[in-house]
Parts: structure tokens; C-alpha cells; sequence
């Protein structure tokens, strides 16, 4: 019963050997090649607590770990979801968490920097306009070098 068939590469839950643990990379270790290739039951959980990728993983990795495991969780239901299959939910989870908080600090950063390059050009843009307002006034008098200078400038 896989409830995310598009999750996986083939119908029979393997990702046809990309490394979405390693961020895409072709290199995998001997620790992570269940867990990449798709075919590590919760039963071997342990192994991959084991595994230091976790950290340096995708958030789509993640979660494609996190539906696999609740999908063989759903097809053993003879058994409740051990301690072990908790754990690394739960750390999976919390990664994920961390993931969210900080791409939301860098967004409000991005915002507060976009803000103040636009409020900025606002006001270049305010001047430009009394300054050209100004010229053209000038131009009127005689003096038509000013604006070709006040063009040329910004």
C-alpha cells in the first residue's frame, strides 16, 4: 500500500540510485545505500540513526524518508511503531523544523534588505524628478547643458 507512489523512482519504492541524501550526489556509503535506495524497512531503523548524512541531507530527502517510513509503518500495521522508528521521526522532524525557522529568518532578512534598497530608490527617484523638474525650468531660462549633465550623472 504506498500512499506517495510519486515519491519514488520505480513502482517498487527504489530511487533509481540518485542520492538524495548526499543533496544529489552519485557517491553513497555502505550506511545510507538502504535508506537512498528506498529499501530499508522500519525494522532497520538503528542503521539509520546511524547515519551522519541526516544532517547534510535535502528537505525533500527528508521528507521522502519520513513518508517512506509512515508508509511501511501503514503496510506492518501487525505492530505498533517502535521506539527506534519514533526517534528518528522525531529527528527528521525536528531537522525539518530547523530548516523552516531558519529559511524564515533569511526571508524576513531578504524582505527588511529589499525594503530599504526600494525606499532608497524612491527617494533617488524623488530627487531625479526635482532635480530634472528643475533643469527643465533652467532649460526655459537658457541653460540646456544642465540637463544633459543632470541625465548623465545618475
Amino acid at each position: 500500500m504506498n500512499m506517495h507512489p510519486d515519491r519514488y523512482g520505480s513502482g517498487n519504492g527504489q530511487l533509481n540510485g540518485s542520492n538524495y541524501l548526499n543533496g544529489g550526489d552519485d557517491k553513497h556509503t555502505d550506511d545510507t545505500r538502504g535508506i537512498v535506495e528506498g529499501d530499508l524497512p522500519a525494522s532497520n531503523m538503528p542503521e539509520m540513526t546511524k547515519v551522519n548524512n541526516l544532517q547534510n541531507a535535502s528537505s525533500q530527502s527528508l521528507f521522502h524518508i519520513v513518508h517512506k517510513i509512515l508508509d511501511d509503518s501503514i503496510e506492518n500495521r501487525k505492530e505498533d511503531v517502535p521506539d527506534r522508528v519514533a526517534c528518528v521521526l522525531k529527528k527528521l522532524v525536528q531537522l525539518i523544523e530547523q530548516r523552516s525557522l531558519k529559511q524564515a529568518e533569511e526571508f524576513k532578512k531578504q524582505n527588511k534588505l529589499c525594503k530599504t534598497r526600494e525606499d532608497k530608490y524612491q527617494l533617488k527617484m524623488r530627487v531625479f524628478k526635482t532635480l530634472v523638474t528643475g533643469a527643465m525650468d533652467e532649460n526655459e531660462v537658457g541653460g540646456s547643458g544642465m540637463l544633459f549633465y543632470l541625465l548623465i550623472s545618475f
